[in-house]
């Protein structure tokens, strides 16, 4: 694994639920994640998302990442609640139909298994 997917992966062991919020309605962090998954689902699911990201696309989320991991839950939260309430973007729909799709789920298992990676 290389240096930047793994500092990616510690990353993402972010615990409030704001910041992740924010990370993850990041139109640039959404068009890679959804690149991402097409890969993943067309290998069978092996392995997760992240694994199937080029480097070019994992320095570019890391430098996302890190600019959402040190924000504060409190600017996290501004961010996103502006983000649903902005016109065109779907808001609270969007956020809803993404819980229910399989980005969503993927989301869920990259985040947990970042966590178990650190706990084991």
């Amino acid at each position: 694994m290389s240096e930047v997917k793994r500092r990616l992966r510690e990353l993402l062991d972010i615990k409030d639920e704001w910041i992740l919020a924010a990370l993850y309605s990041d139109p640039r962090v959404r068009e890679i994640n959804e690149r991402l998954v097409e890969r993943w689902e067309r290998s069978g699911m092996k392995g997760d998302p992240l694994d199937y990201a080029s480097e070019a696309e994992a320095r570019i989320l890391l430098h996302l990442v890190e600019q959402y991991a040190f924000m504060s839950p409190e600017a996290a939260r501004r961010l996103t609640l502006g983000r649903m309430a902005s016109p065109g973007s779907g808001g609270s729909r969007q956020l809803e139909e993404d819980r229910h799709s399989g980005l969503g789920e993927i989301l869920r298992r990259l985040l947990g298994e970042s966590k178990r990676r650190h706990r084991g």
